[in-house]
């Protein structure tokens, strides 16, 4: 996730010990995590030999988990009978870290081209080693607020399910009355909203994370 519970927690003035809103807390922080990377349609968490596949007649190859740390591999496959073969005398150049350019087309639109990176941020609460890259400050602040705004709005976002117990919702909402359609304690739902947007300044810093290319 894109920001720690405990920096969210102090944002809405939430003493550390009260933990009685820490499933709620957590899952807005994962959902606005998740809201980020469809907004910039990209992957930011760190992830090791991850591929990606373009058609082969491509030379400007913009990856979706950046910034990329090193390369594995560049590969083609030509046919499913061959399969994935290995390119060994590919020369290409990494341009912003989040840009492969081959020196020239490995195949034709027919064939397929992939290639096998390790990249993304380092997401906070990891640790961060020489030669990656830590998540974005104000990304982290970003999601922070985001969470915030949907916590403190949960009432008006228009809630159409929930997963957990009704204790759960209870507690969570500080509602008494049942949630629409339950007639069991042990029912679970899906939490779920419509209509969410982001906050004008969110977006405003989520512009210059979108992927490039």
């Amino acid at each position: 996730m894109f920001a720690r519970l405990n920096l969210l927690k102090e944002r809405l003035s939430i003493p550390a010990y009260e933990t009685g809103y820490d499933k709620l807390l957590e899952y807005f922080i994962g959902f606005t995590s998740y809201r980020f990377e469809k907004e910039c349609n990209r992957f930011f968490k760190r992830q090791e030999n991850f591929s990606e596949e373009f058609p082969a007649d491509q030379t400007e190859l913009s990856v979706s988990c950046y910034p990329i740390e090193s390369i594995t591999s560049i590969e083609i496959k030509r046919s499913e009978q061959n399969g994935w073969e290995s390119i060994d005398d590919a020369i290409y150049i990494m341009r912003y870290k989040c840009i492969v350019s081959l020196l020239r087309p490995a195949g034709s639109s027919r064939e397929q081209i992939r290639i096998t990176y390790t990249g993304g941020y380092v997401l906070p609460d990891e640790p961060c080693t020489d030669g990656q890259t830590p998540l974005p400050s104000d990304l982290e602040d970003a999601c922070i607020e985001q969470a915030a705004y949907f916590f403190k709005n949960r009432e008006r976002l228009g809630l159409v399910g929930f997963a957990g117990l009704r204790s759960d919702y209870q507690q969570m909402f500080d509602y008494k009355a049942e949630p629409e359609g339950t007639t069991d304690s042990d029912v679970r739902m899906f939490l779920q909203f419509q209509q969410i947007d982001l906050l004008n300044s969110v977006r405003t810093i989520l512009m210059k994370y979108k992927k490039r290319g």
